[in-house]
């Protein structure tokens, strides 16, 4: 099945579109990813994004590469 994240996960840079996954030291790392659909609140990630990975759902402009995450 394909991943659908929440439209506030989706970080634009000029042309790329990235999703901010936590890495295994728990800080943020961007992921650049292809987009499908978009649906009304979610997108359809076609590629860069394994189903089962974390990533932050809402990015909100403060992150960067290498940001400590506080997982809830």
């Amino acid at each position: 099945g394909s991943v659908t994240v929440p439209l506030s996960a989706i970080v634009n840079r000029d042309e790329l579109t990235g999703i901010y996954t936590v890495s295994s030291s728990n800080t943020a790392l961007l992921r650049w990813v292809r987009l499908g659909r978009i649906y009304s609140d979610r997108a359809e990630v076609v590629s860069g994004l394994s189903a089962n990975e974390k990533f932050i759902a809402e990015a909100e402009g403060k992150l960067y590469n290498g940001a400590p995450v506080v997982t809830k």
